[in-house]
């Protein structure tokens, strides 16, 4: 299935549950430790930018029938 990347804190019984469900769906865990992990400022940035973005705009266009009755209002 999918590689995911999962960011864990070691000895967290509740993050071992989860690689563990992730495992037995089929999919391959690269497990990295949250606490050593080298954090830099432009990728934290970039995910709260997006995730603001997604906050105002809402991407999904709206069905037809909605659309055409808000356009002939």
């Amino acid at each position: 299935m999918a590689e995911i990347v999962f960011y864990e804190k070691p000895g967290c019984g509740n993050n071992t549950r989860q690689k563990a469900l992730l495992a037995a769906a089929g999919h391959h865990v690269i497990a990295r430790n949250l606490l050593t992990e080298p954090w830099i400022r432009v990728p934290v940035l970039f995910v709260l930018i997006l995730a603001l973005l997604k906050r105002l705009y809402n991407f999904n266009p709206l069905p037809h029938s909605v659309g055409s009755a808000i356009r002939n209002a």
